[in-house]
Formats: C-alpha cells, structure tokens, sequence
C-alpha cells in the first residue's frame, strides 16, 4: 500500500510494490541521473521522458560547472529535471532515481537540516506540480538511459534537448 507524503502529492512505492508501474495514458515517467568529472570539476544531468508505452520521447543532457558530493548532484539534477518537464507541460505519473538516498531524503516525515535541506525543499516543491506522481529508486542498471545522458553531458558545453529523435541510450 502506497503511503501519502505529507509535502506533496508524492507517493512512496513500497519495496514490494517495485515492480514496473504502468504509466496511465497521456501520462509520463521521468528517468533522472547525475554524472560528476572531478578532474574537470564539471557535472552532467540526464533526464528522459518515456510515454505510457515506454517509448523515449524526450531528453536533456545539461553540463554544470561544479565538484559536488554525489547526493547532492543527484537532487540537483532532480530538481533540475522537475523543472524542465514544467516548463515544458509534461504530466508526470512516476519519477525514476538510481539515488536510493535521494528518495529517502524527499519521502521523509523528519526535518532535514543537512545541506541538502534547501534543495529537498525546491524538489518537494516542484513536485507539488504533478498530482499523485510516484518517486521510486530503481537500480542503475534500469536507470541507463538518464545515466548515459548525464555521461553525455560531461564532454558538452551547453545543455541539449531532445525530442523524439533522441540519441541512442542504451
């Protein structure tokens, strides 16, 4: 049984409620990830849209400057791709992270005050966006397509998006 998140319309999915959600019609899944290069102190953000029938229907990759813990790279890169599919009317039904954490962190009753507490706040915020859309951590390995669009974005020197004809992902 799905539990109401206090912040928003978010939904938690139980662990054994983690098997693919089917997206209703005219609704979408969200795939985020985050990518760093700590040479070049340089992050990437990926995001991919997937239509009710899992089909790839957009794509952001978006270079940041910056060296940032994982964590917070993944929130905001999160927060980043919540305000994309806002800007551009995406309805969303389910929103996928390989950052367990994350989604622990976004889901909690508790006060945050790590310094991550501000950007938890904005993605709850953003979220309040998309009645009854369902935040869920999946495994890398089902979250490769985000995942080579934040790559991708690391060897790019401004951000991209992708309609329809997005490059190849896994």
């Amino acid at each position: 049984m799905a539990m109401k998140n206090r912040y928003s319309g978010v939904l938690n999915i139980p662990a054994s409620d983690r098997t693919p959600k089917v997206v209703p019609q005219n609704q979408y899944l969200l795939q985020t990830d985050a990518a760093i290069n700590q040479t070049q102190s340089k992050m990437g953000f990926g995001a991919v849209l997937l239509d009710w029938q899992g089909k790839v229907v957009a794509g952001l990759s978006a270079p940041v400057a910056g060296n940032l813990q994982p964590l917070i790279a993944e929130a905001l890169s999160l927060h980043a791709s919540l305000e994309w599919c806002i800007n551009i009317q995406m309805p969303l039904a389910v929103i996928e992270t390989d950052s367990k954490l994350l989604v622990d962190k976004v889901l909690s009753k508790k006060a945050d005050f790590s310094a991550l507490a501000d950007v938890i706040e904005d993605i709850r915020c953003s979220l309040s966006a998309f009645p009854d859309v369902h935040l869920r951590y999946v495994k890398r390995s089902h979250n490769c397509r985000a995942h080579n669009l934040a790559q991708r974005a690391l060897g790019q020197d401004e951000e991209c998006c992708w309609n329809a004809l997005v490059p190849t992902l896994c």
